[in-house]
């Protein structure tokens, strides 16, 4: 595997409690709620690239950035990293 700082390249990771896929899982919630990309990077004060490269699970999120993903969204965090949309 080829890592770079603040990346993960094809790793599924464990979030608080949930092994999984956190990307997807934003990715699911994001379109469920009828958000682009780009209208969610803007409400998180990130690029569209920033928002791909986390629901292709690229990039290791701290809590923080991930609290910010689940407000911009209207959602609690641990609900926005269910599996369950």
């Amino acid at each position: 595997m080829i890592s770079r700082p603040g990346f993960i390249m094809n790793k599924s990771i464990k979030v608080r409690g949930t092994v999984g896929d956190p990307g997807r899982s934003i990715r699911r919630w994001r379109t469920n709620l009828g958000m682009t990309q780009r209208e969610l990077a803007k409400k998180v004060g990130k690029t569209q690239g920033f928002i791909s490269q986390i629901e292709l699970n690229r990039l290791e999120l701290s809590t923080e950035e991930y609290d910010k993903i689940s407000a911009a969204m209207g959602l609690k965090t641990e609900k926005l990293l269910s599996s369950v949309c």
